[in-house]
C-alpha cells in the first residue's frame, strides 16, 4: 500500500467512529434559560394541561423541508398546573447532524388517544373534537458535550382541523373581498 492509500486508511480508521456515531443532542423542552415558548388551546385559549394531549419533536439535516422530518424521540406529555402550556421531553437525538451543527426541527402536538401526531391529524379531518397543531418549522444548534435548547422555537397552538367547506368559503369571501377593492 503506497503512502497516499496508507494516509486515507489511517484517516478512515480515524473518523470512522465519529461519523459513524454522530449525533446532534437538543433539550426536547418549551421552556429554559433561552426559549419560552408555551402551547395553547386554541379553542379555549388556555394553556395545553396535563396528559390530554400529547406532544413530539420532530427533526431532519439542516434546511430540511416538513414533509421529510421524522419523529426524535418518544411522545410527551405536558406539565400541569403552574407549569401548564409547557413539556420537558428529555433529550433527543438529531442522528442527521453532528454534534454541535445545526438541524432542522419542528414540535408537533395533538389530542391524547392517538400514538402520532399523524394518526390524530387524519382523525382531525373528520372528528372536530381532535386538535392538532405544529410549530414553525425551524433550524437549530446541536449540543457536543451537553444538550443544546430549542432556541428557534416559537409558541404555537393546537386547534381542530378546518372543515374542506369552511377553507372553500374562506377562499370565496377573500377572493369577492378582493375583486370589490379592485373595481
Amino acid at each position: 500500500m503506497n503512502r497516499i492509500g496508507k494516509l486515507l486508511l489511517a484517516a478512515t480508521l480515524a473518523l470512522g467512529p465519529v461519523t459513524g456515531s454522530a449525533q446532534g443532542i437538543v433539550r426536547f423542552a418549551n421552556y429554559g434559560p433561552t426559549v419560552n415558548a408555551p402551547v395553547t388551546n386554541a379553542v379555549t385559549g388556555q394553556l395545553v394541561d396535563g396528559s390530554g394531549f400529547l406532544v413530539q419533536l420532530y427533526g431532519g439535516a439542516a434546511g430540511s423541508l416538513e414533509p421529510v422530518l421524522v419523529p426524535l424521540n418518544t411522545p410527551a406529555t405536558f406539565e400541569a398546573g403552574d407549569l401548564a402550556g409547557y413539556f420537558d421531553g428529555f433529550l433527543a437525538t438529531n442522528t442527521f447532524v453532528i454534534p454541535g451543527s445545526s438541524g432542522t426541527f419542528q414540535v408537533r402536538a395533538w389530542s391524547a388517544g392517538f400514538s402520532s401526531y399523524e394518526a390524530a391529524y387524519s382523525a382531525s379531518l373528520v372528528d372536530p373534537n381532535v386538535l392538532v397543531g405544529t410549530s414553525s418549522v425551524f433550524d437549530n444548534a446541536t449540543g457536543i458535550s451537553s444538550a443544546a435548547y430549542l432556541d428557534g422555537l416559537a409558541a404555537f397552538s393546537i386547534a381542530p382541523v378546518p372543515e374542506a367547506s369552511a377553507v372553500a368559503y374562506f377562499a370565496v369571501g377573500a377572493a369577492a373581498l378582493f375583486w370589490r377593492v379592485r373595481a
